[in-house]
């Protein structure tokens, strides 16, 4: 909206927590020392911890389109944002999780965000390598930051980054966190490349939660027959605690994922069973929130022992791709229609509900 500097002035200031705040404003243009109204807008402001602000602020000396322009608050704030981790914290605390939703185009994105409205409850959608390669993360920030200035608490999240220069690139387009996934490297070489990124993001001026994984499971969020090989569902190929441990102290890491008897995408000839028991070893041995990946195709019983059991956040994409899938073939395959909002909406309003029931559940 604007180039150039700011001189920010606050009045009736009040100590606030960190976060975002929305406020409505007033545009004037200045012509000869008058201010002529000539646009409204909403803005997002960001306070740092412990910073004080105001209900109402000037900001002079704004560049927008040519003009020298004023914005003056219409309205007081009306968000308060936490930040993911601070929502995170909140959920480990009262032994509730967070949905994580993957979605790769703006109609899902919507869907989330309409579950979000739906339940009152936040939510973490995420994008994996190729997801984003097709919706890109700085797109998704945009459509994210005006969802924001609503009130809807929705977070965006890097899935499954591979490398340092792509996780440098996703801080830079604005992620709340990144996934930093080294599962199939050795362990001293996984610890490496957490550790790397955990020192970028401390360096990038924000706070950008940075997740590893310990122990494979899998990469492909499709529908499988078979396991794939050297998946990590037997106890004995779990992650264990020591090693878990030893992986969170080294790299400094805030979020972790480890191998639970979970897997990535749906196994048709049966989807393995969670230990409940690993989940609540790993809880008890490490601080940091743990994190469910592969959710798709696991019965909402399991879902609520394992996190029970400890676990603070849960993915789910398979599911959401399947449904999404169906619904737009059966809308096409049903009639004649052409229009992509007509055969898309259906789509949109099954997997709204999908994510809305998961919400309600893993915050119970």
């Amino acid at each position: 909206m604007a180039n150039g500097c700011a001189q920010i002035t606050y009045t009736k200031n009040h100590t606030c927590t960190a976060g975002t705040y929305a406020a409505h404003v007033d545009l004037f243009q200045v012509g000869n020392n008058n201010w002529t109204h000539f646009e409204q807008a909403e803005v997002l402001i960001t306070v740092s911890s412990g910073a004080v602000t105001s209900k109402s602020i000037d900001i002079t000396a704004i560049k927008k389109g040519g003009h020298i322009v004023r914005l003056k608050c219409a309205k007081e704030y009306t968000t308060y944002m936490q930040t993911l981790r601070e929502t995170i914290e909140e959920f480990k605390s009262t032994n509730r999780a967070l949905g994580h939703f993957n979605i790769s185009d703006s109609n899902q994105l919507h869907a989330v965000v309409a579950a979000a409205k739906e339940t009152n409850l936040p939510v973490i959608v995420g994008l994996s390598e190729g997801e984003r390669d097709f919706f890109p993360l700085m797109e998704v920030r945009a459509l994210i930051d005006k969802y924001q200035a609503q009130g809807v608490q929705v977070y965006l999240n890097a899935d499954h980054t591979y490398g340092v220069e792509k996780v440098q690139h996703a801080i830079s387009d604005g992620v709340d966190s990144v996934v930093v996934d080294g599962a199939k490297l050795p362990f001293e070489e996984n610890v490496h490349l957490l550790a790397t990124c955990v020192k970028y993001a401390r360096a990038s001026g924000r706070d950008v939660l940075m997740e590893g994984e310990l122990g494979y499971i899998g990469t492909s969020s499709n529908v499988m027959d078979t396991l794939p090989e050297g998946a990590a569902i037997t106890e004995e190929m779990m992650t264990k605690a020591d090693e878990l441990k030893k992986l969170v102290d080294e790299s400094g890491l805030d979020l972790v994922a480890p191998a639970v008897g979970n897997i990535h995408g749906i196994i048709t000839s049966g989807q393995p069973k969670l230990s409940i028991t690993r989940i609540a070893e790993l809880a008890s041995t490490v601080s940091i929130p743990l994190v469910l990946h592969g959710g798709s195709g696991s019965p909402d019983e399991e879902f609520t022992a394992a996190i029970k059991a400890g676990m603070t956040i849960v993915h789910i994409n398979t599911d959401l791709r399947v449904i999404y899938r169906d619904e737009v073939k059966k809308a096409i395959d049903e009639g004649k229609e052409v229009a992509p909002y007509k055969f898309i909406t259906p789509a949109v309003r099954a997997m709204q509900a999908y994510v809305a029931q998961k919400m309600t559940l893993f915050a119970e």
